[in-house]
C-alpha cells in the first residue's frame, strides 16, 4: 500500500474499484461485527476513508443500501447481521 489516499498513492485504479465495494459492505456491518477485521491498521482505514468518500463510490448503491443489507443478513440469520 502507497502513502497516498488510494492503494497505488494519488491515483484511484482497478484495486481501489474492487476494494470499494468490499470495504462498504463491512462499514454496513454493525460496529461490534466489522471492527475485528481492520483493527490496528490504520492505513487501512485511511484508505477506507478516502474510497468512502470518493462521489463514483457513494453514487454506486442507494441511500438505503446498509439497511437492505442488514435486512437481508437477519432474514437469511446470518452472524454478521448483529
Amino acid at each position: 500500500m502507497s502513502e497516498g489516499p488510494y492503494f497505488a498513492a494519488a491515483d484511484f485504479t482497478m484495486v481501489d474499484v474492487v476494494a470499494a465495494p468490499i470495504f462498504r459492505f463491512f462499514d454496513s456491518l454493525s460496529e461490534k461485527a466489522s471492527a475485528p477485521f481492520f483493527e490496528g491498521l490504520p492505513r487501512v482505514a485511511a484508505w477506507r476513508s478516502a474510497l468512502r468518500a470518493r462521489d463514483s463510490v457513494k453514487r454506486a448503491v442507494g441511500p438505503d443500501y446498509a439497511d437492505r443489507l442488514t435486512s437481508e443478513l437477519r432474514k437469511r440469520q446470518a452472524l454478521l447481521a448483529g
